[in-house]
C-alpha cells in the first residue's frame, strides 16, 4: 500500500481525505503547474474547514472560494462548493450610520473592528463580519472617535450599528471670567473701602480703649505695691497692652487697606499710585494723584 492509499485508509473522513487526496497528487503528478494548483486547492480547503470550526466564517469563505475553482480537483471543488454553501448564510452582516448632534448624516466615516480596519468609508452597504462581541470605533475628519460594544450572532443579517459623533469644536471650553463694568470717575470709594475703613476705625479705638485701660491699672499697681507687685497683679495690665498694640495694628492695616483698595480700584483718578512701605518699628504709606 502507497504513503497516499494508507493515509486515506487510515483517516477515512472526508476533510482528511482532501488532504490525502493532495498527497496522492504529489506523489504520483510530474511536477507541472496542475500538480501545484492542486496542492493549493487541498492545502485552502483545510485552512477554510479549521476557519469555519473556529467561528472565522470570513476567513473560511475566502478559503472555499479557492478550493472550488475549475482548476481543483473534481472532489476537492464539489466539497468546498458545498461547505461555501452552508458557510456563506451564517456570516452576520452590519449596516453602519454615523450622525451629527443635529441628526444629519456624517461625511468621510471609516470603522474598525477591535482596533483593525474595517470599512475604510461608508457607503450604506452591509458589511460582514464574523460572530461574536465586537467593539466598532467610529472615526471621520472633525469628529471625535466613538465606540461601539455588539455582540452579533450567526445568521444575523443586516444588523443596523448608527451612532451620534461628536464635533471637536464643540467639546466645552473653560467659562471666561465675567467682565465687569468699571464703575463712573468720581463715583465715589468702593465697598470695600468703606469696610475695611470702618473696621479700621473700629479696631483702632477699640485698641487704644484696651490699652488706655491697662496703662490706668499700671499706675494704680505703681501706687499701691510697686515694686513688690506679684504677678497675679502686673499680667492683666500686661494683657491688656498687648492687645491693646494688637488691636491697634490691625486697625492701622485695615486703614492702610482700605486706602489701597481706593487708590488702585477702577475709575479711581488717572495716574494714581499708592505704595506701602514697612520699616524697623515703622510703617509708612504714600501715593500720588
Amino acid at each position: 500500500m502507497t504513503s497516499a492509499a494508507a493515509c486515506v485508509y487510515r483517516w477515512g473522513v472526508r476533510r482528511h481525505a482532501a488532504v490525502c487526496l493532495g498527497f496522492a497528487l504529489a506523489a504520483l503528478a510530474p511536477r507541472s503547474a496542475r500538480a501545484d494548483e492542486a496542492a493549493v486547492c487541498v492545502a485552502a480547503s483545510d485552512r477554510g474547514q479549521v476557519s469555519r470550526d473556529e467561528g472565522r466564517f470570513r476567513a473560511a469563505r475566502e478559503e472555499f472560494l479557492k478550493c472550488s475553482r475549475d482548476v481543483c480537483p473534481r472532489l476537492v471543488r464539489k466539497d468546498c462548493a458545498q461547505w461555501l454553501e452552508e458557510t456563506a448564510p451564517r456570516i452576520p452582516t452590519v449596516v453602519f450610520g454615523a450622525k451629527d448632534p443635529d441628526g444629519r448624516d456624517v461625511d468621510g466615516v471609516s470603522v474598525k473592528m477591535d482596533g483593525a480596519s474595517l470599512a475604510p468609508k461608508l457607503d450604506g452597504r452591509a458589511v460582514s463580519v464574523d460572530p461574536g462581541n465586537h467593539v466598532f470605533t467610529f472615526e471621520a475628519p472633525g469628529y471625535a472617535a466613538k465606540d461601539e460594544r455588539v455582540l452579533l450572532r450567526e445568521r444575523e443579517q443586516g444588523r443596523a450599528v448608527s451612532v451620534t459623533l461628536t464635533p471637536l469644536s464643540s467639546r466645552p471650553s473653560p467659562p471666561r471670567p465675567v467682565d465687569r463694568p468699571p464703575p463712573a470717575k468720581g463715583a465715589g470709594p468702593p465697598l470695600l473701602t468703606w469696610i475695611l475703613g470702618g473696621a479700621g476705625v473700629g479696631l483702632v479705638g477699640a485698641g487704644a480703649a484696651v490699652y488706655v485701660l491697662g496703662v490706668v491699672q499700671r499706675n494704680d499697681l505703681e501706687k499701691e505695691c510697686a515694686p513688690n507687685c506679684t504677678d497675679a497683679q502686673i499680667d492683666p495690665v500686661r494683657t491688656k497692652n498687648v492687645v491693646g498694640v494688637a488691636l491697634g495694628a490691625a486697625g492701622v492695616s485695615a486703614l492702610v487697606g482700605a486706602a489701597v483698595v481706593w487708590l488702585v480700584a477702577p475709575g479711581s483718578s488717572d495716574g494714581a499710585q499708592a505704595g506701602l512701605w514697612l520699616g524697623p518699628g515703622s510703617l509708612h504709606v504714600g501715593g500720588r494723584f
